[in-house]
């Protein structure tokens, strides 16, 4: 468990980084965009996000394809966390 988390913690801080950038942006579509983001993911609580991970995320893929249920999870914390990390370095 340590190992994923701080595999996503990684993985978040370069997306962060750049959705904090997006956010102080003065163009307005890089902005809305990023603060878009950022408000969804922290409005929608951490085990929503791993439902859809592992159970919804699969029904959009193509037939044939299929990704590792540790990859979605891994995925879907990465985004989550990127979206606090963001408000962080924006602050």
């Amino acid at each position: 468990m340590a190992a994923s988390t701080s595999l996503s913690s990684a993985l978040a801080f370069p997306l962060a980084l750049a959705v904090a950038l997006g956010r102080r942006s003065s163009l307005p579509a890089i902005s809305t965009v990023c603060t878009v983001y950022v408000e969804l993911a922290r409005g929608v609580p951490l085990i929503s996000v791993l439902f859809m991970a592992s159970f919804l995320f699969p029904l959009f893929m193509p037939q044939g394809l299929s990704i590792d249920v540790l990859v979605r999870v891994l995925a879907g914390i990465t985004l989550f966390a990127a979206a606090y990390m963001a408000e962080v370095i924006r602050g």
